[in-house]
């Protein structure tokens, strides 16, 4: 996810059913309208199937456990099966963002990925909403620059219509 770049075209002729490896997905456009793209650790499952083993950090809609289909022209997807969980986006220096793993892992969540002041957590839906929020929602008050979100219960579109794919 946030390492190794590579090329969807690539991945189809190479990787088995079964075989790790990164895609990159359209995330968003620049200024200059080129695509904004993230590699994303998947699991090929089929011709252009893929299981999200780490939650992202640019793209929302999609998180570790996710069941994807994906244009490899547009390098956009589909979540076909929801892999029941949740990503939680925390933005702000990490060593802000270290207080939250072992909370995180009393819930059966883990870090999935850190770059630049971003941290991506990965946590169970099944442990509920005001548990998770609890997590994230401690760390507003210790340092006016943290600034945490879900990156995959609003709708990507206008950012706060649930999409209830948990109910």
């Amino acid at each position: 996810m946030w390492m190794r770049r590579s090329r969807l075209d690539s991945v189809r002729g190479n990787v088995r059913r079964g075989e790790r490896t990164t895609i990159d997905l359209a995330a968003g456009q620049k200024t200059s309208r080129e695509p904004v793209l993230e590699e994303i650790l998947v699991t090929r499952e089929g011709r252009e199937r893929y299981r999200v083993e780490a939650s992202p950090g640019l793209l929302l809609g999609l998180a570790r456990g996710d069941l994807i289909e994906v244009d490899p022209e547009e390098r956009s997807f589909v979540v076909l099966e929801p892999g029941g969980n949740v990503a939680g986006h925390v933005y702000g220096p990490h060593d802000v963002a270290a207080q939250v793993p072992e909370a995180v892992h009393a819930l059966g969540g883990s870090l999935d990925g850190r770059t630049k002041d971003l941290t991506v957590f990965t946590l169970p839906v099944t442990v509920g909403f005001p548990a998770i929020e609890s997590v994230f929602a401690d760390l507003a008050p210790t340092d006016e620059r943290i600034e945490w979100y879900f990156g995959i219960v609003y709708d990507p579109a206008d950012g706060v219509t649930p999409l209830g794919w948990w109910e």
